[in-house]
C-alpha cells in the first residue's frame, strides 16, 4: 500500500511523534511484550519444573513452544485476510483472549497432550497480536518511514523478556508452575487486554492505484533467491537455543533463578544488538553488517559450550548469545530488502512459514539431542554449526548482490 497523506511522514526524531502516535506506539510495544516477549521468550523456564513435576523427557515438554511457533507463523497470513472484513482491535482482543484461556488451561491440566493443544490455542493468539499485525498499525500510523518505532516495538521483546524471566522464575520455584502460567494469564488481563481493546487504525489514508504504484520490479536470479531462503532457515534455527537457555543453567549446575538471569542476559542483548546492528547498517551494507553481528554469538556460543558451568562466563556467553536475534529479525529485514527491493513484501511474507518451520523443528531436536546424550554439549555444538553456516551464507550472499554473479 502506498500513502500520499504528508501528515503520516515524519523524520524520526521523537519530539515529532504526536501524543496519538506515542500512545500507539507505546500499546503496540505492550502487546508484542505480552506475546512474544513473555508467552514466546519465557517459556523455556517451564521446561524443567514441568518434566520433573509430570515425569516426562525435556524433548516432550518442549514441544509445547514448537506448537507456539507453528500456530503463530502458519495462522499469520490468515490475519491479513480477516483484518479485510474485521477492525484489527477486535482481531487483536480475541487474539488477548485466545491467550488468556490457552496460560489458564494449561495452568490447570496435568496431560501433555492437552498441554499441545493449549499451546496451540496461544500460537493461534499470538498470530492475532504479534508482528503481523503491530507491523500494520505501526505503517498505518507512521506511513512508510515506520522504521524507527517498528525497531523500538520490536527490540520490546528482549525487553520485556528480560524483566519477566526472573519475576516468573521465582514464582514457580516459589509456587509452582502452575502459579507461573496464571501469572503471565493476569499480566494479559492487565496490560494486553486493555491495550488491544484501544488500540485503533488511523482513518486510511487516499491509496494510490497499484498499477501506478508499481515501477520496474526486481528480478531476483534464482541462485541468489534460493540463497536467500537457506540463509534465512539458519538465521532462524540460531535462535533455537533461547528456550532451553533455563534448562542449559540447570544442567550446568546452576540454581533455578540464576538459570532465569541468563535468559534476562539474552533478553538484554536482545535489545542491545538489534540496537547496533540498525547503527551499523548506517555505515556498513546490512548483509555485511548482520554477518559481523551474528559473529559475536558464535563467540558467546563458544564460551557456554566450554565454561557455561562458571557462573560469570556464563553471563558472558548468554549475553553474547543473544545477538542471534538481531540476526532473525532486523537482520532477515535488511537482506531480504536488500536483495528483493520491491519485491520485499512478497518474499517477507513467504519467510514467515520460513521461520515457522526451522525454528519448532530446531526447539525440538535440540531438545531430542539433550536427552539422548545426557547434556547440552551437542546441542551446543549443533547451534556452533548454524551459526557458522550462516555467516559464512551471509558473506557469499553479500559477495553474490555486490559483485552480480549469479545464475540467470
Amino acid at each position: 500500500m502506498v500513502f500520499n497523506d504528508e501528515r503520516l511522514y515524519y523524520d524520526g526524531s521523537m519530539k515529532n511523534y504526536t501524543k496519538e502516535q506515542v500512545s500507539v506506539l507505546l500499546k503496540c510495544c505492550l502487546i508484542i511484550g505480552c506475546s512474544l516477549g513473555m508467552i514466546t521468550n519465557c517459556m523455556g523456564i517451564f521446561f524443567s519444573p514441568i518434566s520433573q513435576s509430570l515425569e516426562i523427557n525435556t524433548a516432550q515438554v518442549s514441544i509445547i513452544s514448537t506448537m507456539i511457533s507453528l500456530l503463530n507463523g502458519f495462522m499469520a497470513p490468515l490475519f491479513v485476510r480477516f483484518v479485510r472484513k474485521y477492525k484489527i482491535h477486535h482481531l487483536m482482543t480475541f487474539g488477548v483472549l485466545l491467550n488468556i484461556t490457552a496460560l489458564t488451561s494449561m495452568s490447570f491440566t496435568r496431560n501433555i497432550y492437552l498441554m499441545y493443544v493449549f499451546a496451540a490455542m496461544a500460537g493461534m493468539g499470538n498470530s492475532f497480536t504479534s508482528f503481523v499485525p503491530a507491523t500494520m498499525i505501526l505503517r498505518n500510523w507512521f506511513g512508510e518511514r515506520n522504521g524507527v518505532p517498528n525497531g523500538i516495538m520490536m527490540s520490546f521483546t528482549g525487553v520485556a523478556g528480560a524483566i519477566l524471566n526472573p519475576v516468573i522464575s521465582k514464582i514457580i520455584s516459589s509456587f509452582g508452575w502452575s502459579n507461573g502460567f496464571r501469572f503471565m494469564a493476569l499480566l494479559l488481563v492487565v496490560i494486553s487486554l486493555p491495550c488491544a481493546l484501544s488500540i485503533r487504525m488511523k482513518e486510511e489514508p487516499e491509496v494510490v492505484s497499484v498499477k501506478k504504484a508499481i515501477t520496474a520490479v526486481t528480478v531476483i536470479p534464482m541462485k541468489m533467491y534460493i540463497l536467500l531462503f537457506i540463509t534465512v532457515i539458519f538465521l532462524y534455527m540460531n535462535i533455537g537455543m533461547n528456550v532451553h537457555i533455563s534448562s542449559m543453567g540447570v544442567e550446568a549446575g546452576h540454581t533455578l533463578q540464576f538459570s532465569a538471569t541468563l535468559v534476562s542476559c539474552v533478553m538484554i542483548s536482545n535489545v542491545v544488538s538489534k540496537l547496533i546492528l540498525g547503527a551499523m547498517a548506517d555505515h556498513i551494507h546490512p548483509i555485511k553488517a548482520t554477518a559481523i553481528v551474528v559473529s559475536f554469538s558464535l563467540i558467546g556460543t563458544l564460551i557456554l559450550f566450554f565454561f557455561r558451568s562458571n557462573p560469570a562466563a556464563a553471563i558472558v556467553g548468554a549475553f553474547l548469545y543473544g545477538f542471534v536475534f538481531a540476526g532473525n529479525t532486523v537482520g532477515v529485514t535488511m537482506t531480504t530488502q536488500a536483495v528483493a527491493k520491491e519485491r520485499y513484501s512478497e518474499v517477507y511474507s513467504k519467510l514467515a512459514i520460513v521461520n515457522a518451520l526451522s525454528y519448532s523443528f530446531t526447539i525440538t531436536f535440540l531438545g531430542f539431542l539433550k536427552d539422548t546424550s545426557g547434556s547440552y554439549s551437542l546441542p551446543l555444538i549443533c547451534i556452533l554449526c548454524t551459526i557458522i553456516l550462516s555467516i559464512v551464507l551471509l558473506l557469499v550472499l553479500y559477495r553474490m548482490k555486490n559483485t552480480g554473479k549469479t545464475a540467470r
